[in-house]
């Protein structure tokens, strides 16, 4: 059935499948928007009479109600307008009244907000449901508003412009008149707030005869007493100029961790949204810190000018004329800072530290050292790695499995974000059945990472979501439209990478190079196969680890992964120094011994490990098999087949295998004997399979029998798979 949507937060609008359609009269209109208003529910033709006519009701009006129904029904999909016993009802995918209250009652204020196109039903607003309809909806919304507000009354001076007009707007609204009081004295402007409670002191005894409620006296009071005044003496933090998605857990966590650790360190790659976190997360502890502080570290270039920073955040920095310029540090400025936060019961916000890693690490350990009620949150690619730290490893957000219908994939952050910064660039762009696919794979191929995320769907400006997706085998090429404002190394999704790459030492950049060509993770002992370095390999991949280049993965034996963006970007680099088929070489032998040696075990007690370790390592196997391919590698590439077989039997893969075997028998050359004979045999337990035993005198599978037969004649090699399919053969 076709995807139904109806909008009443505004004009009303009917989409079906992503395309408007066109109800016709106000009576069609009036019906949809009422049918959808009942959440799917039936209602009868009497109510439908009495709320779309009132007093006005015609002569024959069921008549006339079954003659806008069928109108409605002609412009609508089949099944959509449907009659029952108990009257009519509306089968839509979604109205956004409904995900309006879904999403405000599960705290997404600024989400629901952005549903609404103007106020609501105004376009059904003569018909007797709407009014009530409407105004049900309008006090929700401006509830919305408030929360919305209420959230940055003290930390965003902006809400001021923005609350003087809603008070005028809804004078008697006593929420909104609490929060403009409370920011005009917030942010250093008390007389103000003073005049306008005059004012609405006032307003009230002239117009109701009233005095204002005993929250807004007490908070009369309280401004005079200066209660309210704000004890911030810096910026306010940056307002988020995008709706916050996927994090709303991570929040959580990190106010948790503030309560039991003075120093919480955000790690995550490039791009996976750390900074705002740590920004939304500090925006959530108003009223439990007198100050908070942001010290935007990514600007400063040398280790001297760290204080400089931190001061220049909380406002202490001090002109000072010398003689001459000079670039050394001075000893007093950090003595200034330490006793300017030695009684603070602050926060303390570093953001960006990975180029400074080792002087943050020392200033950061002084502060906490010299002031008790002091706690510190920084952003990093890596550990501060002093005693008391927190490292808070931030995950890719959520993303949908391959068989979730629309509804399931957008409960997914990954999905939620994409959507909504498509529909920011293009407002006709839903998830749909036919958008899904690709927009599944595009946050799949991009780790769940926003910032690769937000920069692939700023390209829907130009490009179908289906070439977006198509087009990421050259994502540095593509995704390339980010924010003129932003620091150049998060402008492009290349220059978020190589700013990572930079930060490495010689050794550290090698092996990662070298890792890019393992799809399906890697150990130790498979790093060490294709490292060239003398440096040691295990504490080459915890560093890269801890530099947010690999991620850990939980087993039985250490295991690392490399993100597949991190991947294409060090085959290039391979690429780019001649190395690549080198480095692939390498790869490609030791898994073939490692298949050599798990093959012999599979036929023996030790069969269960050995198909955990073929599992464990099958991408990085499957990638062998096909550089060796791909080379026209027939001896190396017959080995590992034949050195699938039994996995491949055990885990009845049977096509896979019968492919691969074609594939490889297509080769020039040969591979040794035992290989070639059971490469054959591969083949003919493929056909056997496929025929489904129904096998006749001329049957495919003669070829490739006698193929093994004449190798076994000549070299007389002994392989058990080979035995077990001519025996099935009665050979």
């Amino acid at each position: 059935m076709a995807v139904v949507k109806v909008d009443v937060l505004g004009p009303l609008r009917v989409r079906v499948d992503d395309r408007e359609i066109d109800l016709g009269g106000p009576r069609s209109r009036a019906l949809v928007a009422r049918l959808a208003l009942a959440g799917g529910r039936p209602v009868s033709a009497a109510t439908l009479i009495g709320e779309m006519w009132g007093a006005d009701v015609p002569a024959d009006a069921t008549n006339a109600l079954q003659s806008v129904v069928s109108r409605t029904r002609r412009r609508l999909p089949d099944g959509v307008l449907d009659s029952t016993a108990a009257g009519y009802v509306l089968h839509c995918a979604t109205v956004d009244a409904d995900e309006f209250e879904r999403l405000a009652t599960a705290g997404r204020i600024d989400e629901a907000l952005a549903l609404w196109r103007g106020e609501a039903l105004v376009d059904v607003a003569d018909r007797p449901f709407a009014a009530a309809a409407a105004r049900r909806l309008d006090e929700l919304r401006l509830t919305a508003i408030e929360a919305s507000l209420g959230s940055r009354v003290r930390t965003d001076p902006t809400v001021i412009g923005e609350l003087a007009a809603l008070t005028e707007a809804h004078p008697y609204r006593d929420g909104f008149w609490r929060l403009h009081l409370t920011a005009l004295a917030a942010h250093g402007r008390a007389n103000e707030a003073l005049t306008a409670y005059e004012r609405l002191r006032s307003m009230l005894a002239d117009d109701l005869g009233a005095d204002p409620s005993p929250q807004l006296q007490e908070l009369h009071l309280s401004i005079l007493r200066g209660e309210q005044a704000s004890h911030t003496r810096h910026p306010a933090l940056p307002a988020g100029l995008t709706s916050f998605v996927g994090r709303e857990g991570a929040i959580d966590d990190l106010l948790g961790a503030l309560d039991d650790h003075r120093l919480i360190t955000i790690l995550g790659p490039g791009g996976a949204g750390k900074t705002r976190l740590a920004i939304e997360a500090a925006r959530a502890t108003v009223g439990r810190f007198e100050e908070v502080w942001l010290t935007e570290l990514a600007p400063v270039t040398g280790e001297d000018d760290i204080v400089q920073a931190v001061l220049s955040a909380m406002g202490l920095v001090e002109v000072v004329v010398l003689d001459r310029p000079s670039s050394a540090p001075r000893p007093a400025d950090r003595v200034r800072l330490l006793e300017a936060v030695r009684d603070a019961e602050g926060l303390l916000l570093l953001d960006n530290c990975e180029h400074l890693i080792e002087g943050v690490a020392r200033l950061a350990e002084d502060l906490l050292a010299h002031a008790p009620k002091l706690r510190i949150v920084a952003t990093s690619r890596e550990p501060l790695r002093i005693i008391g730290e927190y490292a808070y490893q931030l995950s890719p957000l959520t993303m949908p499995d391959e068989n979730d219908a629309v509804e399931a994939a957008l409960t997914h952050s990954a999905v939620q974000l994409l959507v909504l910064r498509a529909q920011t660039v293009d407002h006709t762009f839903e998830l749909t059945d036919e958008t899904l696919p690709a927009v599944r794979e595009i946050c799949v191929r991009l780790d769940g990472q926003p910032l690769a995320i937000e920069l692939a769907a700023a390209r829907l400006r130009t490009l179908t979501v289906s070439q977006v997706a198509a087009r990421l085998s050259d994502r540095f090429r593509l995704l390339t439209g980010g924010n003129r404002t932003a620091l150049p190394r998060h402008r492009t999704l290349r220059a978020v990478v190589e700013w990572s790459w930079d930060l490495l030492d010689d050794d550290e950049r090698r092996l990662a190079e070298s890792l890019s060509v393992f799809p399906g993770g890697v150990t130790a002992d498979s790093a060490a196969a294709v490292h060239g370095g003398s440096a040691d390999v295990e504490e080459l991949l915890e560093s890269l680890a801890d530099k947010s280049l690999l991620v850990a993965v939980r087993g039985r034996t250490p295991r690392y992964r490399m993100l597949e963006t991190l991947r294409e970007f060090g085959v290039e680099r391979l690429i780019d120094r001649g190395v690549a088929d080198e480095v692939r070489e390498a790869h490609l032998d030791h898994f073939l011994q490692v298949v050599e040696a798990q093959a012999v075990r599979l036929r023996g007690p030790g069969q269960v490990e050995a198909v955990d370790v073929l599992d464990a390592d099958h991408g990085n196997i499957m990638a062998a098999l096909r550089f060796a391919t791909d080379r026209r590698d027939r001896p190396r590439a017959g080995r590992l087949a034949a050195g699938l077989a039994w996995f491949w039997s055990i885990r009845s893969q049977h096509h896979e295998s019968f492919g691969w075997a074609r594939t490889v028998l297509a080769l020039p050359g040969s591979a040794d004997p035992a290989s070639e004979m059971c490469l054959g045999a591969l083949a003919v337990a493929g056909i056997f399979v496929e025929s489904q035993f129904n096998l006749g005198a001329d049957a495919a599978w003669r070829e490739p029998v006698d193929r093994i037969l004449e190798v076994w004649d000549e070299h007389h090699p002994d392989d058990p798979f080979v035995h077990v399919v001519l025996s099935a053969l009665e050979f």
